[in-house]
């Protein structure tokens, strides 16, 4: 026997291609009005046409107050109370062994105080080193009240971590060489 092709497929699929279609004409008049509307809205221009019945306030001129001159050399003189701590702290630093904690609370002592650029400077810089061997390393120093260890257990995240600690993330990462 002869196998016919059924009426009802050719059916099937003219009902197909008409949906798809109707769609496309659908999405097109969506998109052809969307962008009448958008371009009218960019064609009009504001002019300044001033109403004739609208009063105008006088201007307030308020003048500038007169700006100090701004010194480029140090504003402070070297204070020998923060070379002492500094003193201190490098003392501490090269002692054996390196008493890094202490060394580390006496330059954030002199930190705050006035001082001379150069006196900040060696400050900044020895509390950079410093961070290294204290901050950045596995090691953890008994005397050490900033610091301390922790045990990741499965499943943990280091945001949630860094959460709970209130420490960023990106250091945990860092010092964990992550």
């Amino acid at each position: 026997m002869a196998r016919y092709p059924s009426i009802h497929r050719n059916r099937r699929r003219s009902r197909r291609l008409i949906y798809i279609i109707s769609a496309l004409v659908i999405v097109a008049v969506v998109i052809i009005f969307g962008y009448r509307r958008n371009k009218g809205e960019v064609a009009a221009v504001p002019t300044d046409v001033a109403p004739e019945n609208e009063t105008k306030l006088p201007v307030l001129v308020v003048p500038e107050p007169a700006l100090l001159e701004i010194a480029l050399e140090p504003t402070a003189e070297p204070n020998p109370q923060a070379a002492e701590l500094i003193a201190e702290a490098m003392v501490l630093v090269n002692a054996k062994p390196a008493r890094i904690i202490e060394a580390r609370d006496r330059l954030n002592e002199a930190l705050p105080m006035p001082m001379s650029e150069s006196q900040r400077a060696v400050v900044k810089k020895q509390l950079s080193d410093l961070a290294d061997k204290w901050l950045f390393s596995r090691t953890v120093f008994p005397q050490d009240r900033l610091c301390g260890t922790y045990k990741v257990k499965p499943g943990e995240m280091l945001s949630t971590i860094g959460k709970r600690f209130k420490v960023p993330y990106e250091i945990l990462m860092e010092i964990n060489k992550i």
